[in-house]
């Protein structure tokens, strides 16, 4: 068993040659394009681990200002006047005859006292329900109504009471129409209603993540533009539609977007190049097809797919954040031994809870089938005898692997990989550990087959400790012998994928060797006892 040992290690050397000659193969330059492997999967960790950002968490647990903040209803009236003065900035630009407060009609004071009072009140209730008050700065939402408020405040409040002042003591105070423009930015405010409104966050999203290729398109765009407009300022000098519409390269430019590109009163200057040059003509359909048919439509086709991957990342990143703060909270619940981590039996009193359960099934996952690889999400480590635990980004991280729409991918086979080596190390070591075992027992298994000493032929009735010992170990040896039958049957199974894998091609003549070596040694293995091996 100790040459069957050394066998096994042989064989896990040839893997090792296998995997380290593709890691120094053509491969090898482009690692450092994908950074760090051990840091991307730390983040990775971290990102799965760090329950979702809510200002709640920076509030009291108690007291009126913290209930009030909470309270959903006071978060949808906030809306619902963030709205209404949207509305309203509207209706004031439009019947509002007077430039300052004081003058303008008393339904248009009203309604500026009553916004700038509801919008003062919401930032103080929140202000006074942070339990640390240096943690209002963390919040950028809080940080962003706290300047429109206070822009809010100098022109509703603090204006109009200095200009009160100015006019009882017969002067004016001027400028006052830059106030103004800081009441569109009370627009801005409805920035939040994104957060009530992941769809439109989505939208957002996919903007921005395709500026990139937005730019390039229109820079794309621009060289064509550039290139024909020259080409129509040449080709159209000496004409009277040259004169109108191709006068200079930045005429000609216009012209061909206008009427090439966002086809703005195309047959009017169709007709007009038509009449008077063919080849014009001809250039100018080809612009059009380049500009409007084809750039315009693939800009359009890298807005949807950018919008669709952006969608389908953010839906992602909800269903980690839900499955994620689920999944703390009842790890909470079922933490026997408050180490924040998942032992098997934990697992087995998380998957009794409805809520996670409904967590899995967010992240389409079937918890059956969860079940059933419990074995694999808990290897034990190095094959010591206590079950392996998982923090919960590890839990989250081969949950994600375990989804039913995953795809396989050569990630899964170097994983399948890694299980089964790791299974080899743990056979092997526990085939060194018996190995010396085996030889004292087969000995004493030759000494069985000598005559008895007298003692166990006929102990005497004072003292039968020595003969009943010995048929112990007659027992305790044929136990042994169906285990290590066992253990045989298993290294079988386990050498023939070893056959199999080492049967395919290699590159290296060096590992061809070595195959050929593990090879012959899994053959003498695998040979009966009582056949004579080859060399």
């Amino acid at each position: 068993m100790l040459q069957l040992a050394n066998s096994l290690s042989a064989v896990s050397d040839v893997m090792d040659s296998q995997t380290t000659t593709a890691a120094s193969g053509p491969f090898k330059k482009q690692s450092s394009l994908f950074g760090n492997l051990d840091n991307m999967k730390k983040n990775m960790k971290e990102s799965l681990t760090k329950p979702a950002y809510d200002v709640h968490t920076f509030y009291f647990t108690s007291g009126l200002a913290q209930r009030i903040a909470r309270h959903a209803a006071f978060e949808k009236l906030t809306l619902s006047v963030i709205t209404l003065n949207a509305l309203w900035i509207a209706y004031d630009t439009d019947h509002n005859p007077s430039k300052e407060l004081l003058k303008a009609p008393v339904r248009f004071q009203i309604a500026e006292n009553f916004f700038c009072a509801y919008f003062f009140f919401e930032w103080f209730v929140r202000f006074f329900a942070f339990e640390t008050k240096f943690n209002c700065l963390r919040d950028s939402w809080f940080v962003f109504d706290t300047a429109l408020v206070l822009m809010m405040v100098m022109e509703t409040w603090v204006m109009t009471i200095l200009m009160a002042f100015m006019q009882s003591q017969g002067g004016s105070l001027g400028g006052t129409s830059i106030l103004r423009i800081f009441r569109l930015l009370r627009l801005s405010r409805m920035a939040r209603m994104l957060r009530s409104m992941p769809e439109l966050m989505i939208l957002v999203k996919g903007i921005m993540a395709a500026i990139r290729s937005v730019f390039f398109t229109l820079l794309l765009l621009t060289m064509v533009l550039y290139v024909f407009g020259i080409a129509f300022k040449q080709l159209s000098d000496d004409t009277n539609m040259g004169d109108k519409y191709f006068r200079t390269v930045g005429r000609s430019m216009y012209t061909l977007v206008t009427a090439g590109t966002f086809l703005d009163s195309l047959t009017l200057v169709s007709d007009a190049i038509l009449a008077e040059s063919t080849i014009c003509i001809i250039f100018f359909y080809v612009f059009l097809l380049l500009s409007s048919c084809v750039l315009m439509n693939m800009l359009i086709g890298v807005l949807c797919q950018v919008v669709a991957a952006v969608s389908q990342v953010e839906k992602m990143r909800m269903s980690i954040d839900f499955v994620t703060s689920t999944l703390h909270d009842v790890l909470a619940e079922t933490d026997k031994n408050k180490d924040l981590k998942i032992c098997r039996d934990e697992f087995n009193d998380m998957l009794s809870s409805r809520k996670a359960l409904m967590a899995l099934k967010e992240l389409d996952v079937d918890p059956v089938s969860l079940i059933d690889f419990a074995d694999f999400i808990f290897q034990e480590d190095d094959g010591g005898d206590e079950p392996a635990s998982l923090s919960l980004g590890d839990f989250l991280e081969v949950v994600m692997q375990l989804r039913g729409g995953n795809k396989t991918t050569v990630k899964d086979v170097l994983d399948l990989r890694k299980f089964l080596r790791t299974r080899f190390e743990n056979i092997e070591k526990s085939i060194s550990s018996r190995g010396d075992s085996q030889f004292r027992f087969k000995d004493a298994l030759s000494s069985m087959d000598a005559p008895l000493p007298p003692i166990v032929r006929s102990p005497p009735s004072g003292s039968p400790k020595s003969a009943i010992g010995l048929i112990d170990l007659r027992v305790q040896l044929s136990r042994m012998e169906v285990t290590m039958s066992a253990i045989r049957d298993e290294i079988h199974v386990l050498c023939r994928r070893l056959k199999t894998r080492c049967s395919l091609p290699l590159q290296h003549s060096h590992c061809k060797h070595d195959q050929r070596q593990a090879g012959c040694t899994l053959e003498r293995l695998l040979a009966p006892r009582n056949q004579p091996m080859d060399h």
